[in-house]
């Protein structure tokens, strides 16, 4: 069976703690070494990939983002907060896990941030979108 090596390079400590309780609910064996997992090309793997991705990646990725925005929108913590609301739910499971599996079909490693950020563009392109409005909704009630 083939297998596929699941790191990260900015959220190690983060897919530590979120991936394998994924994985063990799922059924998918995996085997954790130096902060990587070596796992079964499955669907339910990819399935497990895409729910850690928007789920636990999610906020630190809307943060991320926010670093964009002019400095006194950036500082208000209430835009990621919103623009979390905004984005809950928004990005079907199945599509992101189509791209996941997809993925580990062709490659031995996925890094999960530069998968996220390469390969599902239009996720961040979303979350980004309800940074903006976010943005805007907070600005408009600045106004009044």
């Amino acid at each position: 069976m083939m297998t596929v090596k699941i790191s990260s390079l900015e959220y190690g400590p983060l897919l530590s703690a979120g991936l394998p309780g994924r994985l063990v609910s799922l059924g998918v064996p995996f085997d954790l070494s130096c902060g990587s997992f070596t796992v079964p090309v499955t669907e339910k793997t990819a399935e497990a990939a895409a729910s850690f991705i928007l789920s636990d990646m999610r906020p630190l990725e809307l943060i991320r983002l926010s670093e964009l925005l002019p400095k006194e929108l950036r500082d208000d913590g209430r835009i990621v907060l919103r623009a979390e609301e905004l984005t809950r739910g928004c990005a079907e499971l199945r599509r992101v896990s189509e791209a996941a599996f997809a993925y580990m079909e062709q490659w031995e490693e996925l890094i999960i941030e530069g998968f996220l950020r390469f390969r599902l563009k239009f996720l961040l392109d979303e979350w980004a979108a309800a940074l903006d409005r976010a943005a805007e909704e907070l600005s408009f009630f600045r106004l009044f």
